[in-house]
């Protein structure tokens, strides 16, 4: 599934870099976040996490082992990179 955004597709790379320096920005050590704190490789996917889909519990609790199972491919792209 392609979902279009005024960039183009979600895996667009320019779409990637503008999430990334707005993390970069936001996690910056002047506003008081540690280096490990920064968020490492990630990902946009196109499905939300939702209780209908299992990703969430009824409380709104992300299902971890769920989306780490369905989303595995892209994770180890994630790590692959580095």
């Amino acid at each position: 599934e392609h979902v279009e955004t005024q960039l183009g597709t979600l895996d667009d790379p320019r779409l990637h870099d503008i999430l990334r320096e707005e993390l970069d920005r936001l996690l910056d050590s002047d506003a008081g976040f540690r280096p490990v704190d920064r968020v490492g490789p990630f990902a946009i996917v196109a499905e939300p996490w939702t209780t209908e889909n299992g990703c969430m519990t009824a409380t709104l609790k992300l299902r971890r082992h769920v989306i780490a199972e369905r989303h595995a491919a892209e994770i180890n792209a994630l790590y692959d990179r580095g």
